[in-house]
């Protein structure tokens, strides 16, 4: 199976972009949402917001056309773990909890939920507009981030970061053994020492009685 880049991975991606081509999308309307103003209260989760709109490209569309911008492949986007706290340095706590709040208050859609090995799939949602008094809870039932292969969640004992507490469990034990049994050759040392010292001076104080 094939391994997610590592963060040096996504710094060396990052670098060779040399600040990249286009015009990044930002609407007045967003800019100026209700929507936007709550998100900014969490400022890194601002960023995380700006990396899903970094990802957005414009289609062209004919000019009697007056709906809202349309998006290339539907507005899909990803956000991946390592590229985000390569980026930001941010905790894997608070990138989850960044992008469940920008699906809650209607920013991104949940197209594909993710797993250790696959960045979940979003798609750009215009649901913030009714924040905070209209429908703009997400319809997709799917929470952001969850893991759905059993093979990779928690619950599975044999889940790598399962299989890294017990060696460490069994590691500690070990240590544990080594040390007890280290007492008790240190605790046998100072009787014997203790039991040669003692027949040692009953030699001293007898070597000087008369034979019977």
């Amino acid at each position: 199976m094939k391994q997610p880049r590592s963060q040096e991975d996504w710094k060396e991606v990052r670098r060779h972009k040399n600040g990249g081509k286009g015009i990044l999308y930002f609407e007045r309307k967003l800019f100026n949402s209700e929507a936007f103003k709550e998100l900014a209260k969490k400022p890194k989760h601002v960023l995380v917001l700006l990396c899903a709109v970094h990802q957005l490209w414009c289609e062209k569309k004919p000019k009697n056309d007056k709906n809202r911008i349309r998006f290339k492949d539907g507005g899909r986007l990803y956000l991946i773990q390592n590229e985000l706290k390569e980026r930001f340095g941010m905790a894997n706590d608070t990138i989850a909890k960044a992008k469940k709040r920008l699906v809650d208050m209607g920013f991104l859609d949940v197209v594909e939920v993710g797993d250790v090995f696959h960045a979940g799939v979003y798609r750009w949602s215009y649901r913030w507009e009714n924040y905070p008094k209209g429908d703009y809870h997400p319809k997709n039932a799917r929470p952001a981030g969850k893991v759905v292969y059993p093979e990779h969640s928690l619950k599975n004992p044999e889940h790598p970061i399962h299989k890294a507490r017990r060696q460490k469990k069994q590691e500690q034990e070990k240590i544990s053994v080594q040390e007890s049994n280290v007492d008790s050759i240190r605790e046998l040392n100072v009787n014997i020492a203790h039991s040669i010292q003692q027949l040692n001076e009953e030699v001293f104080e007898n070597r000087d009685l008369p034979i019977q």
